[in-house]
C-alpha cells in the first residue's frame, strides 16, 4: 500500500470508528465502571453530610435555634439531600 494513501484511510477509519461510537461491550463497562464510581462517591458524600449535620445540629443547640435537641436533629436531618431524594 502506499504510505501517502495509507494515513488518510487510517485517519477515515479512526474517525469512523468514533463517530459511530464504541462497541456496545465497552459502552456496558463504562456504564458498570460509572455507576461503580457513582456509588463510592454517593458513599463518601454521606459521610461529610453526616459530619456536617452534626455540626449544624450542635451550632442550633448552642444558639437555641430550636426547643430541643430533638427539634434541631429533626430540622438538618435531610440537610443536603437533593429535592428529588438523590
Amino acid at each position: 500500500m502506499n504510505k501517502g494513501i495509507a494515513v488518510p484511510i487510517i485517519f477515515i477509519t479512526l474517525m469512523l470508528v468514533s463517530i459511530s461510537g464504541l462497541p456496545s461491550e465497552t459502552q456496558k463497562e463504562r456504564a458498570a465502571k460509572q455507576a461503580e464510581l457513582d456509588a463510592i462517591c454517593e458513599v463518601a458524600r454521606q459521610e461529610n453530610l453526616t459530619l456536617v449535620r452534626a455540626e449544624y445540629v450542635e451550632e442550633c443547640i448552642e444558639k437555641k435555634q430550636r426547643p430541643d435537641r430533638e427539634s434541631c436533629e429533626r430540622f438538618y436531618a435531610d440537610y443536603g439531600e437533593s429535592p428529588g431524594g438523590n
